[in-house]
């Protein structure tokens, strides 16, 4: 769809801009001022069997199964934005891993435990 190129430079965003984003890719009623065809093409994998699997925008959300339609989308600050478009659910978690350093493992904790009870 854009030659290779993944356009998005990370999650960096405001609530109220999350909660819009979030909300007008995960439910079909709200798609207002973006194409349905591109929100549908942000929930495919277009990295074919290359690990880890990326979309254009949304990425299949680790240590959830495919079936559950969970996508993610980080921020290089540690924003993680998850989309369920199957669900119609979305969840925000805002936080400032540059803060303090840029150890990633405690983040991932967080974030995989943050998706898990948001869409259990």
């Amino acid at each position: 769809m854009l030659g290779g190129v993944r356009g998005i430079a990370g999650a960096f965003p405001l609530w109220q801009t999350s909660r819009r984003s979030c909300s007008t890719s995960s439910n079909p009623g709200t798609r207002s001022g973006i194409s349905a065809t591109w929100i549908d093409e942000s929930f495919q994998v277009h990295t074919g069997d290359l690990l880890p699997a990326r979309g254009l925008f949304w990425n299949p959300a680790p240590g959830t199964d495919p079936a559950d339609g969970i996508y993610v989308h980080y921020g290089f600050t540690g924003t993680g934005m998850w989309a369920s478009p199957k669900q119609g659910r979305w969840a925000v978690l805002l936080t400032n891993k540059l803060y303090y350093g840029r150890d990633r493992q405690a983040l991932i904790e967080i974030r995989n435990a943050f998706c898990a009870s948001a869409f259990e």
